[in-house]
Parts: C-alpha cells; sequence; structure tokens
C-alpha cells in the first residue's frame, strides 16, 4: 500500500473539504433550504472536486503521472446503458418491498410533490394546477415525465457532481488500501467518504428540526448506505477501470434517490421506508454481495 500517497490525499482532502464546506454554508454560497437557487447549487460541483484535486496533489509528491490509472473515454455504452436502465428498477423494486412489508403506502396523488410545483408556478405567474388537475392527471405526467427526466439528470448533472469525488475515492484512494484485502478497501473507503460529507450532513440536520430526535439512526443509514455503495461502485471502477462510467452509476443512483419515486411511496414509518432506509440498505446490500463473489474480472492495480 503506498501509505505516503494515502496519508498526503487524506490530510488534503479533508483539510480543504471541510473548510470549503464550513465557509460555503456560513457564508450562503452553499445552501440546502429552500432559498436555493441555481448559483448555490452550481457553487457544489466545485467542492465535489475538491477530492480529484487532491488526488492530483498526491500523485505528484509520488512522482505519478495518471492519478487514476484509468479510462474516461469513450463510454463503454453497453455497460453504461444496462446501469442507466436498470437504476429505476432497482428503485421500484425497494420500494416495492417497503410497501409489502407494510413501512410506506402507495401515494397515487403525490402530495408532497404537488405543492412545490405549485410554487414554481406561483413564482413565475402562472396558474396553479386545481384540485382535479393535481390529483388525477397531474401524478401521470409526474410519472411518465418524472422518471425519464431524473434519469437524464443522473447522467448528466448528477454524473458531473459525483465524478471529481470518484476520481479521488474510487480511481485514486481505493486502489492504495487494496493490500488490506478487497472487502476492507471497499468499508474504509467508504466509511471516510462518508465522514468527508459531515458538515453537509451537520447542516441538513439543523434544517430538518424533525429529523434531530432520530439523528443517530439518521445518521448511521447513511453512513451504512455510503458503505454500501462504496462497495458497488468499487467493483464498477475496479472491474471496468473506467472512472467515466462509475460516476454515471453514481450520478444514476443520486438521480433515482431524488427522483419522482420518493413522492409516489409514502414513507410514514421510518427508518424502515424511503431511498436511504434499512429495506433500501438490505437491497443495496444483495447487490454488493453478488459483484463482490461474481465476475470479479479485472482488478485495479495496487500503488507501491
Amino acid at each position: 500500500m503506498s501509505t505516503k500517497g494515502a496519508l498526503i490525499y487524506l490530510v488534503l482532502t479533508f483539510v480543504l473539504g471541510y473548510t470549503a464546506q464550513i465557509l460555503g454554508f456560513k457564508t450562503g454560497i452553499l445552501r440546502l433550504d429552500n432559498s436555493a437557487n441555481l448559483f448555490n447549487y452550481l457553487a457544489f460541483l466545485p467542492v465535489m472536486f475538491i477530492p480529484a484535486f487532491c488526488a492530483w496533489l498526491a500523485s505528484r509528491f509520488e512522482k505519478r503521472g495518471n492519478v487514476t490509472g484509468g479510462a474516461y473515454w469513450p463510454l463503454p455504452m453497453g455497460k453504461a446503458l444496462c446501469w442507466v436502465l436498470a437504476m429505476p428498477l432497482i428503485f421500484f423494486l425497494l420500494y416495492g418491498l417497503t410497501v409489502l412489508a407494510g413501512t410506506s403506502t402507495l401515494n397515487w396523488s403525490m402530495g408532497g410533490l404537488a405543492p412545490q410545483v405549485n410554487d414554481i408556478l406561483r413564482g413565475m405567474d402562472q396558474p396553479v394546477m386545481n384540485e382535479t388537475i393535481r390529483n388525477n392527471i397531474f401524478p401521470i405526467v409526474a410519472l411518465v415525465a418524472g422518471i425519464p427526466f431524473f434519469m437524464a439528470l443522473g447522467v448528466t448533472l448528477f454524473a458531473a457532481y459525483a465524478l471529481g469525488g470518484e476520481i479521488g475515492w474510487r480511481g485514486y484512494l481505493l486502489p492504495r488500501l487494496m493490500p488490506m484485502g478487497r472487502i476492507p478497501a471497499h468499508v474504509l473507503t467508504g466509511l471516510l467518504l462518508g465522514a468527508w460529507f459531515l458538515p453537509c450532513l451537520y447542516t441538513w440536520l439543523n434544517l430538518n428540526a424533525h429529523l434531530k430526535s432520530d439523528a443517530w439512526i439518521f445518521l448511521t443509514q447513511l453512513l451504512a448506505m455510503a458503505v454500501v455503495m462504496s462497495v458497488v461502485l468499487g467493483e464498477v471502477w475496479l472491474r471496468s477501470r473506467h472512472m467515466l462510467l462509475t460516476a454515471l452509476v453514481f450520478g444514476s443512483f443520486l438521480g433515482q434517490q431524488l427522483g419522482v419515486l420518493s413522492y409516489l411511496f409514502e414513507s410514514p414509518r421510518r427508518p424502515w421506508a424511503g431511498g436511504m432506509g434499512f429495506i433500501a440498505l438490505a437491497v443495496w446490500l444483495f447487490i454488493a454481495i453478488i459483484m463482490l463473489f461474481t465476475g470479479r474480472g479485472k482488478t485495479a492495480e495496487t500503488a507501491d
């Protein structure tokens, strides 16, 4: 394991990452509340590329020419298409399991989404949806248009946000942890990545008072999902050695996590329900185990 490179990377990315997140939220440049505008959302992009920048700096100390040793282009279209199409199906499955388990209910009216759309219409000085449209027409339009819309967001905007982190955590750090063993390397990478987002999580909890009473459950779920997805994304990277594909898979995951399905399935019985609930964790853990023990294919080279 390249201890020097890994330590330099971790020190740099945590110092710069925490500084950027804390200052960003203090100054209002970064926002997670309803007042956030396009500038606030775009301001997250350079923050998300801090791990990539730190990986480049650490590689200079190691005197290595290539930060990740993998490919960025052309994109393997077959693998990319499989993941993009599979992602909404996986989310339909995990949400369906929450309904069968009795931890969530199917909310055809999408009551939480319609008020947000009406607020946008008011802000544009446009007529709002009446009750008939809101209850009968809007849900159909939201599903038919919303699922492909968030699929498109996943492979574009969210993939762009994910790319910077994947270059640093999966592309640079993971191969340097591989001498520990495949599973320990994945787990440690996920734990470190989850810890890197603590300033964001702290801010999010302060904005959502209803989560504070169960903050430890919320944080445990997020950290557990970070570890499980670290296995999934790590295996995508180790098999493909393609950085853009790995970022696209993560972006597709984020697109569905924030998409219309979360409004279609109400999740009153947390922490079991929802895209981050324990049932969702079980589904992704099952996928991670399958990826770990089947068809490993090409393994990333470890750093000296």
